[in-house]
């Protein structure tokens, strides 16, 4: 893990308060629509399962700043948005370890402010 995603992580963790762990040790996970209050998603996927997130609409969530990490690929995953940013989106790929993506609304769409993704 980078020293981001360990502090990350760390603070997470000490805090507990808008974070979702998603754990798919013996399925795919369902596509995860993440609420509008979560500040923090972690995913770990076993083997080769796969895990498919949401974003929060964006009329929802105006000012958020919103951290995925993916500590274990197993089958990877992808963030998407609801279709509903007024400025340009591209899916993000998890394809290998310790990947991780941290994201901004500013009210028109979701903006990507650091990702390894």
């Amino acid at each position: 893990m980078t020293k981001y995603n360990v502090e990350a992580l760390q603070t997470a963790m000490k805090s507990r308060a808008n974070v979702v762990y998603i754990n798919n040790t013996a399925a795919n996970g369902a596509l995860y629509h993440i609420p509008p209050y979560v500040n923090l998603v972690i995913v770990t996927n076993s083997a080769s399962y796969t895990q498919s997130l949401r974003l929060p609409s964006v009329a929802e969530s105006v000012g958020l700043t919103l951290t995925i990490m993916f500590p274990d690929y197993g089958g990877g995953g992808t963030v998407s948005d609801n279709d509903d940013s007024l400025s340009d989106w591209s899916d993000l790929t998890n394809n290998a370890d310790n990947e991780y993506c941290v994201l901004f609304n500013d009210g028109r769409g979701w903006k990507v402010l650091v990702s390894d993704m």
